[in-house]
């Protein structure tokens, strides 16, 4: 079954007079209304408030429609997802709320299908949004005024179990980064891989962007804000690239690289004119603290947004069938305690055209090689052999990732949860997919290599309290590189997904596919 879904609109017409008449919130009244084509064939699927009692789903056409009562009774919003499933969010009329997000199953013969609930206390998830481009999740909560996140791999197969557990949401943006985050007209929907978020159906929105591992807001009614700008997605060995958007150059363009949470200098340079690029580095410090946030500061314009400068080796290598993208690491996922830190890489298949849906997903066999290195005096080079599209990681451990891809470029991820051991802070994790040619089962096609550290229990980004003072790396003279290795290989070892040292599948991944 073929299914789209077109949002026309959500029902608030009656909320503001309900809401005087009773002394409730508009939120209360909130309806959502989809269209959604199923086979060629216009269908609605209608969220309804139902005055207090648990929300109802309804799906069909006029005469012919079918109905699920929903454990919510405040109604939040509707996402589609691969094949013929649908996310339906709301919550509690509690205080503190109870939010849900229900993924169904819509099928005309078993009607409606809960697949799976997820519960998270205190959020009312009042607007959700996915893109196929990203694995993440976005909520808006209407409790708290902000925007989550969390790693989210949807999948064709009804069946397996998806969505985020409740630990796994991290703040993404708050009323203050975007304001449009209040109020009780959210509505959030991707495009282009980008979102976007408005306050009822005419106000200016607000584009939502994933920036070098940080989220980002911007009105729409600004054409570009005085602010400098980083690019730092060459990652630590190429030189960063920095830009004051001013309109004219002022009395100096001096600009400096600084660690957030540090206040480290980093580097520092100057810019020749406004609006034009200058580079600086390569950046020592994003080799010896990679995935950590920085940002750009000078009296020429305002702070940049923060960026994550990962460790980057090699290019991806281009084959008939599939190409890899550029590996990513939600750095700020990236840290002891955390129940899934997410690693993914945009992977584009030829066989389907540009912008086209395939009828059925291409299967793809994928692994997630995993090394690991520390910092400080005496630390080894990176465990990397070879250059360009021929680099591979000696990786320690490989993860099996069964990926199913229905458009032309989509992500291809795989979350990890990092155990809550301290001798896992501040080692370098470094990683690499490797991807079974859909032309050729004998063939394996390997991305790039990234690298960030891991944080310590509680702290986003790699930062860690006790590298400081000494620059050399977190807890270098308190754990040894045995015990990180350890560490380390029983991680790897409680994760199902990991393939058997030595089996014939580890022993082709590690000799490069040849």
């Amino acid at each position: 079954m073929s299914i789209t879904m077109k949002f026309v609109t959500s029902l608030f017409l009656v909320a503001p007079l309900l809401a005087q008449g009773q002394g409730l919130a508009p939120r209360a009244y909130r309806s959502v209304l989809s269209r959604i084509d199923v086979g060629g064939v216009s269908t609605a699927l209608n969220v309804m408030y139902e005055d207090g009692q648990p929300a109802v789903v309804k799906w069909g056409r006029a005469g012919d429609t079918l109905s699920a009562v929903m454990p919510f009774e405040r109604v939040g919003s509707v996402q589609k997802l691969p094949g013929n499933q649908v996310l339906v969010s709301g919550a509690s009329t509690a205080t503190p709320p109870t939010g849900y997000i229900l993924r169904l199953e819509l099928d005309q013969s078993s009607g409606i299908v809960v697949r799976e609930t997820s519960v998270i206390p205190g959020v009312d998830p009042l607007a959700v949004a996915w893109d196929a481009s990203l694995p993440y999740l976005l909520v808006c909560d209407f409790a708290s005024s902000s925007l989550l996140y969390a790693p989210f791999l949807p999948s064709a197969i009804a069946s397996l179990s998806v969505l985020p557990p409740a630990a796994s949401y991290t703040l993404a943006l708050t009323e203050q980064e975007c304001p449009h985050l209040a109020g009780h007209s959210s509505h959030l929907w991707s495009s282009g891989g980008s979102f976007r978020l408005t306050q009822g159906k005419w106000s200016v929105p607000y584009f939502i962007q994933y920036v070098q591992g940080v989220w980002t807001a911007q009105s729409g009614s600004i054409a570009q804000s005085n602010l400098w700008h980083a690019d730092a997605a060459p990652g630590h060995s190429l030189p960063l690239k920095v830009m004051s958007m001013a309109s004219a150059m002022g009395p100096s363009g001096a600009f400096q690289v600084i660690h957030d949470a540090t206040g480290d200098v980093a580097a520092s340079g100057s810019v020749a004119s406004a609006q034009s690029w200058a580079q600086v580095g390569p950046v020592a410090m994003f080799y010896e603290r990679p995935g950590d946030a920085f940002h750009v500061a000078g009296a020429m314009s305002a702070d940049s947004w923060s960026f994550r400068p990962l460790l980057r080796y090699g290019t991806p290598e281009i084959d008939a069938d599939v190409i890899p993208g550029g590996v990513e690491v939600s750095a700020g996922s990236l840290r002891v305690g955390s129940p899934a830190a997410m690693f993914w890489a945009p992977t584009t298949l030829p066989q389907i055209g540009a912008g086209a849906r395939a009828a059925t997903p291409v299967e793809l066999q994928a692994y997630l090689l995993v090394g690991f290195n520390s910092r400080g005096v005496g630390a080894p080079p990176d465990p990397i052999v070879g250059s360009g599209a021929s680099a591979r990681l000696q990786f320690s451990s490989a993860l099996s990732v069964a990926h199913s891809q229905y458009w032309n470029t989509q992500y291809c991820g795989a979350s990890l949860a990092v155990p809550a051991d301290s001798g896992l802070e501040g080692l370098i994790i470094l990683f690499q997919w490797a991807f079974v040619s859909p032309g050729n089962p004998n063939r394996l096609v390997y991305s790039g290599i990234g690298g960030a550290r891991i944080a310590a229990a509680g702290q986003a980004g790699g930062f860690m309290q006790s590298s400081a003072a000494s620059g050399q790396g977190p807890n270098m003279g308190v754990t040894s590189a045995a015990a990180r290795r350890r560490a380390f290989e029983s991680w790897m070892s409680t994760d199902p997904r990991v393939v058997t040292p030595g089996s014939a599948t580890f022993v082709l991944l590690r000799s490069g596919g040849s």
